[in-house]
């Protein structure tokens, strides 16, 4: 969590300081969208992305969010778009509030066309991602980042998890009682003592210490994982006391180095309007 508020402190000063301008361009530019390098295509019955005059690529929240999986609602009485139920974009206000602080915009959010608009880098920054951008022939092509590397990376974010549900081993090392009572889809409980050395008192030598190679390696293969597909942990810090980051020191030592924590935990899964899924 403290990493995440890191990298967003250090999102808003680069917006601060850099006008949030997607790359030279003029306001005569055509842009165009790829997320992961993939060209992505809009409606115009959705809104049109365009270079304004401080040659930042403005795009309307509703469709560019949903493209990168996250939900949007509307509040109509505070002109606020709401995100994934915890990002929250006023109508004339340069904030955007999220559960982990706020970014700060250079500009304020718009209504363009009966469409709320705000600069892309902004947009992706709010979700966890990053942007890159190119400018050729007058063309302006911004790439939205969502791909990890969780050798490099200690938390990923809600809606990253939830574009990747399906392609990465997701550990519940909560209670057993918190994980029969919701979970996230597909997650399996690894619960801390498990992976630890139980069989003497506590107290004794050698109590909850990580169990041996051998006897770490059959425990960890039980629940089939073979250190080839990534791996999102999760907790609840809200009542947890670090289990997360104890379980992937545990896989670390095992040789796993693909697996990272879920920022924030289930708590922020929860506040972030992502589905839970009971019993599976």
């Amino acid at each position: 969590m403290k990493l995440f508020k890191k990298l967003l402190v250090l999102l808003t000063m680069m917006a601060m300081l850099f006008g949030m301008s997607i790359t030279s361009a003029s306001a005569s530019a055509q842009p165009g969208l790829a997320i992961d390098g993939k060209t992505i295509s809009i409606s115009s019955s959705y809104g049109t992305p365009f270079i304004d005059s401080a040659n930042r690529m403005q795009v309307p929240i509703r469709v560019i969010a949903e493209k990168l999986g996250a939900n949007v609602s509307w509040d109509k009485n505070t002109q606020t778009a709401v995100i994934n139920g915890t990002i929250k974009i006023k109508v004339g206000s340069a904030a955007i509030n999220t559960a982990s602080g706020t970014i700060t915009m250079d500009t304020t959010a718009v209504i363009h066309d009966g469409r709320v608009y705000i600069p892309l880098r902004a947009m992706a920054n709010a979700l966890g991602f990053e942007v890159t951008a190119t400018n050729q022939n007058g063309t302006v092509c911004a790439n939205i980042t969502t791909q990890a590397d969780l050798a490099q990376n200690i938390y990923v974010t809600s809606p990253w998890l939830k574009s990747k549900l399906g392609n990465v081993t997701v550990i519940d090392v909560r209670s057993a009682k918190d994980y029969d009572a919701d979970h996230i889809q597909g997650a399996i409980n690894i619960y801390w003592a498990s992976l630890s050395n139980l069989a003497v008192k506590q107290g004794e030598n050698g109590w909850a210490e990580v169990l041996d190679a051998d006897a770490l390696g059959k425990v960890l293969g039980s629940y089939g994982l073979d250190g080839e597909t990534p791996i999102v942990i999760y907790g609840d810090p809200a009542t947890g006391w670090g289990e997360d980051g104890r379980t992937l020191f545990t896989l670390n030592m095992a040789g796993i180095n693909n697996a990272c924590i879920l920022d924030g935990g289930y708590s922020a899964w929860v506040a972030s309007g992502l589905a839970a899924k009971s019993g599976l």
